[in-house]
């Protein structure tokens, strides 16, 4: 009894000490409303989609979750969920998985949702964990019921995705037909995801991940209609605002670059939406139902901690050449030497799938002799051309090119200037493009010392009504052979991702003169004050940026005007030899390199 009366006692002491640790360390937080811990709450299987375009608020089982345009706001639960007062409808849906909490005690929500008027009140959802589904909410207040078949890909390096079409068969465009998609060049991802007609809902692909640039067209059997092309949201599609009822091509839309993560599921939903353009004098706004997309993740794999992508180029003169990484061989035939394909033609990077880990890359020749030999460390997402290239010295050298697939680019200026970088977070100094002409220049001329290129006779400037392109002087300026710029590798053009109508007819205007027309390469030499763009080499013919950076020029022949440049990631690269060439093949050439399909 004696011992159980101190133990008591110690424990009381102990008690007592660490509440007075828990004051003297308590933070001061008057006026301060603890946020609603919603993160923790498990989820039903019911998940929704916003394809309205517009806000919407939701009530669930007579819980508002949203403002309803109340002076008070929502509710902190809603803002939990909802965070700007509003179910808004992102280019993604803008999907949210109700709460098991919201559901009544038979497992069901009963919704009303309104967006100025009401659009659905008496809507109620069964949640059912065996057969988990999704719901899309359509303009009209209406919803499209799909189960979710968010089943990872076999191979755990590929992502799957499919097409939902729950576009207007009547859509005032002739965007109604079965629908096809294709790579940037127009050609078939896959049959499965031809042909496929409004209310139904394709099978699913398995793709190998990386940055993809799908599109959209309808057609039928193995072609496509480049005329009926449709747009990925946040884009519109095509009217004249002078003649509103005019059914224009509807050709030249560029749709982003994406990456897909290895072990994603994705959709390609197709809705039918409120289009607005300007009319004929910009004094008002017009408005059209139209059929357009947008793709959302349907099962997001989270963070990739295993695999990255390489690909092999031979810029060796008159060699055979092979690459074999730890051993394998990354083609099963020579690679063809770049400066004897044709001429502003784009090369499409023929990506290999790696585990992170260090690797050993070897070239070889038709013998099987190692020309070359270097390790490389790759980290999860990392992305790699490896140049097999002549070095000044004469000898075979390779070069591992890290390329970046985001269009983003560091900024100098520390969120515009507007607030002091107090060096806790780097968020606000990356500027991102989503519609890009995006590329790297090399200098893989042996005997040319330093490069520099330009647009046409002029440097990459910014033009000043323009200022949210970025271009990088040590992108460019001084190139030196066989090696990589240090920093700001890349530079990036802005692309108007759509046509616009002048205010007195249909005929499209493109807003890309600041993006490149003619490629040219110089001789220069660095120094104080130095020789820059330097001596042009007239030897070496410039690329055309109409043939080299479009995909396929066939997809514009039927709609009129064909863009200058395509949004995309690409390599430029000088390969050959500039002075001491034969004449043949190895003189020096600029070549391009795609790296997104």
């Amino acid at each position: 009894m004696h011992i159980q009366t101190i133990k008591r006692k110690i424990a009381t002491i102990l008690l007592l000490a660490l509440v007075s640790m828990s004051a003297c360390l308590k933070e001061k937080k008057d006026n301060l409303i603890e946020p609603l811990d919603v993160l923790q709450k498990s989820n039903s299987s019911i998940r929704m989609f916003n394809l309205t375009g517009g806000p919407v608020d939701v009530m669930i089982n007579n819980i508002p979750l949203t403002s309803f345009n109340n002076s008070g706001g929502a509710t902190p639960l809603g803002l939990s969920i909802f965070p700007s007062g509003k179910w808004n409808s992102a280019e993604n849906g803008s999907p949210f998985t109700i709460m098991n909490g919201l559901l009544d005690k038979n497992g069901k929500a009963h919704l009303v949702l309104t967006a100025g008027t009401i659009l659905n009140e008496d809507t109620v959802l069964q949640n059912d964990i065996t057969q988990p589904r999704d719901y899309y909410l359509l303009p009209d207040g209406s919803m499209k019921i799909l189960a979710r078949q968010n089943i990872p890909p076999s191979r755990p390096e590929n992502f799957r995705i499919r097409i939902i079409n729950m576009g207007d068969e009547n859509d005032a465009l002739g965007l109604g037909a079965p629908l096809s998609l294709t790579w940037a060049d127009g050609s078939a991802v896959s049959p499965e995801l031809q042909n496929i007609a409004s209310n139904t809902s394709s099978e699913y692909v398995e793709i190998p991940y990386g940055s993809y640039q799908f599109k959209l067209f309808t057609g039928t059997g193995a072609g496509v209609n480049v005329i009926k092309q449709l747009a990925e949201l946040p884009l519109n599609a095509l009217f004249d605002g002078c003649n509103p009822d005019a059914v224009i091509p509807q050709t030249g839309l560029l749709p982003r670059v994406r990456t897909f993560k290895p072990g994603g599921v994705y959709s390609i939903v197709v809705s039918s939406g409120a289009i607005t353009f300007w009319d004929c004098y910009r004094f008002s706004r017009l408005g059209k139902m139209v059929n357009s997309y947008r793709i959302v993740t349907e099962l997001d794999p989270g963070v990739n901690h295993s695999y990255a992508r390489m690909h092999a180029l031979n810029a060796m003169p008159g060699k055979q050449v092979r690459v074999r990484v730890d051993g394998a061989f990354l083609s099963e035939s020579p690679m063809p030497y770049l400066g004897s394909l044709p001429y502003n033609e784009t090369v499409n990077a023929d990506y290999k799938i790696f585990v992170q880990g260090e690797h050993t890359v070897q070239a070889v020749d038709e013998k099987g002799t190692v020309l070359a030999e270097q390790s490389l460390r790759l980290y999860p997402y990392d992305n790699y051309t490896i140049w097999v290239n002549e070095r000044p010295d004469g000898k075979p050298g390779l070069l591992f090119s890290a390329n970046d697939m985001t269009s983003t680019l560091y900024a100098s200026n520390y969120n515009n200037g507007q607030f002091p970088d107090d060096g806790t977070s780097g968020t606000p100094r990356r500027v991102n493009f989503p519609y890009a002409w995006q590329s790297r220049f090399l200098n893989l001329s042996p005997d040319l010392p330093y490069a520099t290129f330009t647009n046409d006779q002029s440097l990459f400037q910014t033009a000043p009504v323009y200022a949210d392109s970025l271009r990088y002087s040590s992108a460019y300026v001084n190139i030196a052979s066989g090696v990589l710029p240090e920093r700001n590798a890349s530079i990036l053009y802005t692309i108007p991702a759509k046509n616009e109508f002048t205010y007195f007819g249909a005929e499209p205007i493109y807003e890309m003169d600041i993006t490149p027309s003619f490629i040219r390469v110089f001789r220069s030499r660095p120094g104080n004050p130095g020789e820059i763009p330097g001596e042009w080499l007239k030897q070496v013919a410039p690329l055309d940026a109409k043939k080299a950076f479009i995909a396929n020029p066939q997809l514009y022949v039927s709609g009129g005007m064909t863009p200058r440049v395509e949004t995309g990631i690409y390599s430029i690269a000088l390969v050959g030899r500039t002075y001491n060439s034969s004449g043949g093949d190895d003189k020096a050439k600029l070549v391009v390199i795609k790296h997104n399909k």
